[in-house]
């Protein structure tokens, strides 16, 4: 570590950099099972990046103590971690559904109930911005990952009322209600959520399509499911399950020429993914069989 110091202490110009070196110095003495080196190396970061000021320092200081926090739960030094997870989540609350998932295990793992979790969650969304709807959807999001199902409907029916117009927020209710297997209930909120989030979020939108066309199908809606599955590859072009799900729509209608091109696109986009490659060519075999 001392040669890392001295690069980091002199080497860079500013805490950005010092800081973004730093983050890439932990990850890799974490990968190598430094855990130590890596403790000293996120400290750094923290250090730094909490001085910088370019745009993506929070971004990195989030990571940094979200990696930092990992260390320490593995470690069970629960009260650093709880500590680590939630500066990574007041830095960017934003898909922080990881850290807000690692404080329900540990307090689970501590012996703590549903209303101690949703007092900590409620004490840290007014604590941070209670008007910010990630502090509420990703908690929600990490009680369902939990399966706690009651809990999640609970903290969010006690969300602000600014924010449930939010697309996040309808996302969150859409999910709720799919644990509670509501699917019309579920298919309201993500249709609501959908056009706000094709801008802001294109592969958050494209998994709502993916589900709204998984819906459609098990309503018997063909139009409707070809319709989100195209929205969802448009969305999503590099996510193969989209692409062959919606090449068998295509093979279903009868389309062979449409369930033909959109594989050998995903196959153009991915040449060198073996898996996606036998996938799109056992599919493709089978087009031509027909």
């Amino acid at each position: 570590m001392d040669e890392f110091a001295y690069q980091v202490d002199t080497g860079w110009e500013d805490y950005w950099q010092r800081g973004f070196h730093a983050y890439k110095q932990a990850l890799r003495c974490r990968e190598s099972g430094d855990n130590q080196g890596a403790k000293e190396a996120f400290v750094r970061a923290i250090e730094s990046l909490q001085q910088a000021t370019f745009r993506a320092s929070p971004t990195y200081l989030s990571l940094s103590f979200a990696g930092l926090a990992d260390i320490f739960a593995a470690e069970q030094e629960w009260n650093s971690a709880i500590q680590a997870y939630q500066q990574s989540i007041f830095y960017s609350p934003k898909k922080e559904v990881a850290s807000f998932l690692q404080l329900v295990r540990i307090w689970q793992q501590t012996g703590n109930d549903a209303d101690y979790m949703l007092w900590q969650f409620d004490d840290m969304r007014s604590s941070f911005g209670a008007t910010d709807p990630y502090l509420t959807s990703e908690p929600v999001f990490a009680f369902l990952d939990a399966g706690m199902v009651e809990p999640a409907r609970r903290f969010l029916d006690s969300a602000p009322q600014e924010i449930d117009a939010s697309p996040v927020i309808l996302v969150a209710r859409g999910r709720l209600c799919e644990r509670m297997r509501d699917i019309e209930c579920a298919r309201q909120y993500y249709v609501r959520a959908l056009p706000e989030m094709q801008e802001r979020e294109p592969l958050v939108a494209a998994g709502l399509a993916a589900s709204l066309a998984g819906q459609s199908e098990a309503a018997g809606n063909v139009p409707e499911a070809t319709y989100y599955w195209e929205l969802a590859v448009t969305l999503n072009p590099n996510a193969t399950a989209y692409r062959t799900l919606l090449a068998r729509t295509y093979k279903r209608n009868g389309e062979l020429d449409k369930a033909r091109h959109v594989l050998q696109e995903g196959l153009a986009l991915q040449p060198e993914d073996g898996t996606l490659k036998q996938t799109l060519d056992e599919l493709m075999g089978q087009l031509d069989e027909n």
